[in-house]
């Protein structure tokens, strides 16, 4: 498969939940739009975009951590990893060198390393 196809196939499965606490409590899911550059922040209560938060470039993959508070984005065309801050939506970038090409990232369950 070709690492273009591969990139359009990713930018699908670019997904993360930040799963509520307490039944009822809203749920967000977090997607990848590859040819925009950018994150959407899904309601999933009601499914409704309540906001769309710039990353890098080309990002494809997409993993949170086990509290909630931090998300990370791969950008397989500028070589970073975007972290967002799930409180205020501030997103800091982590350059991980040149022809990396990140197209997945995850994150251990004790949050300690990604």
């Amino acid at each position: 498969m070709s690492r273009k196809l591969i990139g359009v196939l990713a930018a699908f499965a670019g997904v993360a939940m930040v799963l509520g606490s307490a039944p009822g409590k809203a749920q967000n899911a977090y997607i990848t739009n590859s040819l925009s550059s950018n994150v959407s922040v899904i309601n999933t209560g009601n499914n409704t975009v309540t906001a769309t938060i710039p990353v890098g470039a080309g990002p494809v993959g997409v993993a949170i951590t086990s509290d909630g508070t931090k998300v990370y984005v791969a950008n397989s065309s500028d070589n970073t990893v975007s972290v967002i801050n799930t409180a205020t939506s501030a997103v800091t970038s982590i350059n991980v060198g040149a022809g990396s090409g990140p197209f997945g990232v995850a994150v251990t369950p004790d949050g300690s390393k990604v």
